[in-house]
């Protein structure tokens, strides 16, 4: 019995080092993420929290979860508004400082009590990152669009001042322009005009870019959108010789959206399927939606793909590798997604097609009619 008793109390003292170097290795963890941790237990106690936390919440220490709601009263609100295991965007300001979080919430069951989880995560840099990188991208495109016309321009100027005038500067008389010289002013005249066109196509697109109108919500049965599509785009399919095939889902189903915007979105998603698939063999376009429950509609079509070097630029403003097009389709599809609170995403693979997806809050748009 005195040789089991050492055992098992030498059993005892492994497993508590073990325990202690694997708290001690949690909090060599927890101390060096950037990610704040905060455990809450059933009572609103805090029993853990790491620097990260109390360096992104401002504060020097956090002994409770009423001080926190104290000092930063918005922040616990939204925690208390999450479900279990739901993820959002919280953003809110404590001691004067504006605070974008990504947070997400998690419960369990630890020694029989409830434990929360909250895990959050200061991404206002990386989004004032992106938003840098996106206004350079369309300052260089726009500032590109703008120098296409104005250097024409400027030179075409030139050039007309010059043959309205003599080598010392004096106006030439009409009897003085010779045939060839009017000729090429009005080849100058119709050239600038030519761009100041352009110019003004230029500024409107970009007007509506800029004011899109405020969505006017509904609930509008899928089929019916759906069929809309097929009926506006049918005779130029026809003359194309390109089949559309559309994956219908039940009577039943609704969306919850502006009608009239996401018709646009559609139409133009299919447009660009349209070119994507000129001079393909056995062209095909497929929209539909996925299986119930899920919150996207999908437009895919087996055309000539996106070069993988642009995908990532599609979505800018007045950035496009038509020539002719103007580059704020894709731009103001997107947004009336974010209008939505949905998405607008693609994937593409070259000389496979490409699918462009639309994503939509699940628990607010789909629905089912009794």
């Amino acid at each position: 019995m005195y040789t089991t008793f050492n055992h098992i109390i030498d059993l005892l003292k492994k497993n508590r080092i073990e325990q202690a170097a694997q708290y001690d290795l949690l909090n060599t963890i927890l101390k060096g993420l950037k990610v704040g941790i905060l455990s809450v237990n059933d009572s609103n106690r805090i029993e853990l929290i790491n620097e990260a936390a109390c360096r992104i919440l401002n504060m020097t220490a956090i002994s409770s979860y009423r001080q926190l709601a104290i000092e930063a009263d918005s922040f616990t609100r939204e925690l208390d508004d999450m479900k279990d295991g739901e993820q959002r965007l919280v953003k809110f300001n404590v001691k004067g400082e504006r605070k974008n979080l990504s947070v997400r919430k998690e419960a369990f069951k630890y020694l029989g009590r409830d434990i929360r989880i909250i895990s959050f995560s200061d991404i206002r840099s990386e989004i004032e990152h992106h938003e840098l990188e996106a206004w350079k991208k369309l300052s260089r495109i726009v500032t590109h669009e703008i120098m296409n016309s104005i250097t024409p321009i400027s030179s075409l100027t030139e050039t007309s001042l010059m043959l309205l005038k003599e080598k010392n500067g004096r106006q030439k008389s009409p009897s003085g322009l010779k045939h060839q010289n009017i000729s090429s002013l009005i080849i100058a005249l119709n050239t600038i005009s030519g761009r100041i066109e352009t110019l003004e196509n230029f500024v409107t697109e970009y007007r509506k870019l800029a004011k899109l109108p405020v969505p006017q919500f509904d609930r509008i049965k899928i089929r019916d959108i759906f069929s809309r599509i097929e009926h506006l785009m049918k005779e130029e399919l026809n003359q194309r010789s390109i089949r559309m095939i559309i994956e219908y889902p039940d009577l039943k189903r609704r969306l919850y959206c502006d009608v009239r915007l996401i018709e646009q979105v559609l139409l133009n998603l299919v447009r660009n399927a349209i070119e994507a698939l000129e001079g393909r063999p056995d062209p095909i376009i497929r929209i539909g939606i996925d299986k119930p429950g899920a919150t996207r509609i999908h437009i895919t079509d087996n055309g000539k793909g996106i070069p993988e070097k642009v995908l990532e630029d599609i979505f800018i403003p007045f950035f496009s590798t038509k020539e002719t097009g103007s580059g704020i389709g894709l731009s103001i599809s997107k947004q009336i997604m974010q209008l939505h609170k949905g998405n607008l995403e693609v994937r593409s693979i070259q000389n496979s097609g490409s699918t462009f997806s639309l994503y939509f809050p699940e628990q607010e748009v789909l629905s089912r009619e009794e």
